[in-house]
This record gives structure tokens, sequence and C-alpha cells, in this order.
């Protein structure tokens, strides 16, 4: 239920895996952080996470009004800086 009166953050997961009209859906929700009478509270935040064609998963073409109105972020994981982290955060 994404229907909050304090701000949140709302996370796609999967976004590129979902069916064109799933995605498009999505153009109101990130662009104006509302979907029918409902808009999200103001700080709300909307993540979209997908995975790259290249890896093999389930990816579909995601339109150019979807992806216009997202900044594209490629994030590697690195486990030496995790560690770093994890120690200085008392991580066990």
């Amino acid at each position: 239920m994404i229907a909050q009166t304090d701000p949140y953050v709302l996370f796609l997961d999967e976004i590129n895996g979902s069916k064109h009209d799933v995605q498009k859906s999505f153009y109101s929700l990130i662009l104006n952080q509302s979907i029918g009478s409902y808009t999200m509270p103001k700080g709300s935040i909307v993540i979209g996470a997908g995975n790259r064609s290249t890896d093999s998963a389930i990816v579909r073409p995601m339109s150019s009004a979807l992806l216009n109105r997202l900044i594209h972020l490629h994030l590697q994981a690195s486990p030496a800086d995790w560690l770093v982290w994890a120690v200085a955060n008392d991580i066990q």
C-alpha cells in the first residue's frame, strides 16, 4: 500500500522486467509522484532498479518516456569497500 501520510521511499524493483503496460503506469508516479487522486507526501522519493540486458535476466526495453523520467546509475558491488565499512560500523 503506497498511500501514506509521512514521506517515504517507494522502491520499484525489476522495473525494466515488467511488461510495457506496467511500465507505462509508472510514468505519472515517477514524474509527478502521484497515481490517480493520490499524491505522495512531500519529501518522498521513487527509486527503480533493474538488471542490465547483459545480466542474462528478464529485461524488457523501456520506452523513452520512462527512460527520460529517471536518473540512471550503474552500481558495482565492492566486497573490499563493504568490509571496510562493516568494520568501521561494528558490523559482525
